[in-house]
């Protein structure tokens, strides 16, 4: 009877133990979590032109920044990053292999992305007509109803414990610098913790 009952306890043991990991968790991030906002611009020689964000993450969970894409010449520019000013909207791009960003707990992080001449509902017709724009913009940030499809994303979050995900962000683009040239460390990813 007592090997019966060691059998048991061996075997109920042996399945908790195998257990499959409990999956993470996709969070809306309280308001104040997460800031975002344009750190400098710089003078576009192309259809494209740099421009330097900073997300400041003063939570102690991971953050992530889910991005809707657009299909056209321009793949990383998406629709759910832009800055509007007046009626017009200019939708920004981010150059990342995924659809998404991940940001670590308590830090601030300059990252690159890109604002576009062509396209939007509105769009740029010289660098004067920018300048305006960044004096009396906003830039937002969307999450909204959008799914999460990215099965990369969903393996992420399988292993992680908990993701927050700002349902939206928004910045007056009024104090973002107009550069010349950015300098070659600007192009990289830079974290600092807080």
């Amino acid at each position: 009877m007592s090997i019966r009952i060691l059998s048991l306890v061996i075997l109920v043991l042996t399945a908790l133990a195998c257990k499959k990991p409990t999956p993470g968790q996709l969070l809306y991030a309280k308001e104040g979590d997460v800031k975002i906002e344009i750190d400098s611009v710089g003078v576009p020689e192309l259809a494209a032109f740099p421009i330097r964000f900073k997300l400041t993450n003063y939570t102690n969970k991971k953050v992530v920044l889910v991005f809707d894409t657009i299909s056209n010449e321009y793949k990383d520019q998406v629709r759910n990053l832009y800055i509007t000013a007046d009626q017009d909207t200019f939708f920004l791009g981010i150059r990342n292999s995924e659809e998404y960003v991940i940001f670590n707990p308590r830090t601030s992080t300059s990252f690159l992305g890109y604002g576009y001449f062509i396209y939007g509902k509105g769009h740029f017709d010289s660098f004067g007509e920018i300048d305006s724009v960044f004096k009396k913009g906003k830039l937002k940030y969307t999450f909204g109803k959008m799914k999460v499809q990215n099965n990369a994303l969903k393996e992420v979050i399988r292993g992680a414990d908990t993701l927050l995900i700002p349902p939206t962000l928004e910045a007056k683009t009024d104090k973002a610098k107009i550069v010349d040239r950015f300098l070659s460390g600007s192009f990289w990813w830079q974290e600092k913790k807080l």
